[in-house]
């Protein structure tokens, strides 16, 4: 026997198509359910833990600039030129670049 174990849905839905006997509907529920409360308790918690992460990769790299004899507080030049992962200015390069590689190949399409 299949059990949805509610605490831990994220309502992802992934558990319906399986499903062998179409059993498993997904409703909303009020926010001040248990269910809601704890996921948003996890996703506070992962946002946290990804934070943390990006401070952890940070600290590495300064840490390797250091070992490499640059001066401190120095990083190469690309880490300082490039904004951190995960920062609005970081997606909106990438976005940028993308647009660019797109027009490019277009343009090459184009061409005679």
């Amino acid at each position: 026997m299949h059990t949805v174990i509610a605490d831990e849905c994220t309502g992802c839905e992934l558990c319906v198509a399986p499903c062998p006997v179409d059993c498993i509907a997904l409703v909303a529920m009020p926010s001040t359910h248990p269910a809601m409360t704890a996921r948003s308790s996890a996703a506070a918690l992962a946002r946290a833990r990804h934070h943390a992460r990006l401070a952890r990769l940070s600290r590495q790299a300064a840490e390797r600039a250091r070992k490499r004899g640059a001066p401190p507080g120095a990083e190469s030049s690309a880490q300082v030129a490039a904004p951190a992962i995960g920062s609005p200015e970081h997606k909106s390069n990438a976005i940028a670049a993308a647009q660019a590689r797109a027009r490019a190949r277009r343009d090459r399409a184009d061409a005679p």
